[in-house]
């Protein structure tokens, strides 16, 4: 069943359709749609790997915690739509730039999104 469902599922996500969209066709919640078309554990290791924990675009370090993102999700073929070559490590705000204007984010836009990383918190010693 669970191959089937991705199947299906995968099948919808390559002609463009939403999380949403696909769960709804297929009587699934979104976060399953998305648990079932996620790349396999050793894939995203990879991934976080080879960013050495860091967002991709920004390179504000997360860790294992970053999101997997398909550079090409509408129109790849299914054998490539997990591979390697087509995934990027991002941070949160880097994902959602990513899917809201895609690769050309407006300069002003990006700079207020550099704004908004989290910091690390400054070196305080005990007594001050």
């Amino acid at each position: 069943a669970h191959t089937e469902a991705r199947s299906k599922a995968l099948v919808l996500r390559l002609d463009g359709r939403s999380f949403a969209e696909i769960a709804k066709v297929l009587g699934l919640s979104r976060q399953r749609v998305q648990q079932i078309l996620s790349p396999l554990k050793a894939v995203r290791e990879r991934i976080v790997s080879a960013a050495q924990g860091r967002c991709q675009r920004c390179g504000v370090l997360v860790g294992p915690s970053g999101h997997i993102h398909h550079r090409q999700a509408k129109g790849a073929a299914a054998d490539d739509y997990n591979d390697v070559a087509n995934l990027k490590f991002l941070c949160l705000s880097c994902h959602r730039l990513e899917h809201s204007y895609g690769p050309n984010v407006p300069k002003h836009i990006e700079t207020i999104a550099r704004r908004r990383q989290p910091r690390a918190a400054p070196d305080v010693e005990v007594g001050e």
